[in-house]
């Protein structure tokens, strides 16, 4: 029984190591890759066409690391109406943190 107490103890503590490394790659890997969301600008303004059911126009994107999280920014966001093709609406600056 000891044997089995020292034998899960010991991969317990195994696995909460390999889980940390991990979180930490995890962060140094997005803290890396933030900067090159500006290269998805397009694709950012498509799936938010997709999800609002209009189209979306974004200026700028930045991608960013706060904290223990990304951060997207974009700038002069732009809903558009369908029918007259006019912004509906105008936002210069919109974050989205997650974290």
């Amino acid at each position: 029984m000891k044997r089995l107490y020292h034998f899960s103890l010991r991969t317990a503590r195994r696995l909460l190591i390999l889980l940390i490394i991990l979180a930490g790659l995890l962060v140094i890997s997005g803290r890396l890759l933030a900067p090159l969301a500006a290269q998805y600008r397009a694709d950012v303004a498509d799936w938010a066409s997709e999800l609002l059911g209009q189209p979306v126009e974004v200026g700028r994107l930045r991608g960013n690391w706060r904290g223990v999280g990304p951060e997207l920014i974009l700038y002069d966001l732009q809903l558009i109406n369908p029918e007259s093709h006019k912004p509906t609406l105008y936002l210069e600056e919109v974050r989205i943190t997650i974290g």
